[in-house]
């Protein structure tokens, strides 16, 4: 029983020595690293819905719905925003549609500033791009303006003229906001 015991001790031993060596080996290289950072925009409109809220038949008040485009761009980047015509555009104006049919409307307009604003000259800075609002008049893109990592808020103002003489109901459009670097 002797003789036995310490033969398979021995195994061990040998498997143990032979697992040291081969874990003793080390091995190295180089690793590269590389990071691109290309010139770009982001804009954020995801926490913006311009709500003209609730008006009465006839109303004589001008109506006024408010917000910002959040805008981040890379330091230096020049770029301008623009607005489309929005899904319920007629001829030369954007229009608030009742549940979405597009057969009783609303007209409506946004201004930047003072300017009233569409995406006319974003093509200026990105030749792919076609504009929608031409017809919409002096319907211009604002900027440019230049980035700075940050984001960059931009005031816009939507606008009902009124009498607002449509029947009463939900009055809807969808507009894209571009921003052409």
């Amino acid at each position: 029983m002797k003789k036995f015991i310490l033969a398979t001790l021995g195994v061990a031993l040998v498997g143990a020595s032979l697992n040291a060596n081969a874990l003793g080996t080390a091995t190295s290289g180089p690793l590269a690293v590389q990071l691109i950072i290309t010139s770009g925009c982001v804009v954020d409109t995801n926490a913006l819905t311009l709500d003209f809220g609730v008006l009465a038949v006839g109303s004589p008040a001008a109506t006024i719905a408010a917000g910002d485009i959040s805008v981040s761009c890379a330091p230096g980047v020049v770029y301008k925003v623009g607005i489309d015509a929005g899904l319920h555009v007629v001829g030369a104006t954007r229009n608030l549609s009742l549940g979405g049919l597009g057969v009783t409307n609303v007209p409506y307009n946004f201004t930047f500033g003072a300017t009233p604003l569409g995406d006319v000259g974003l093509n200026a800075l990105d030749p792919s791009y076609t504009d929608t609002t031409a017809a919409l008049g002096n319907a211009q893109a604002a900027g440019p303006f230049t980035g700075n990592s940050a984001a960059q808020l931009l005031p816009v103002t939507a606008n009902i003229t009124p009498p607002v003489t449509a029947p009463a109901g939900i009055y809807t459009d969808t507009v894209v906001v571009t921003v052409a670097w």
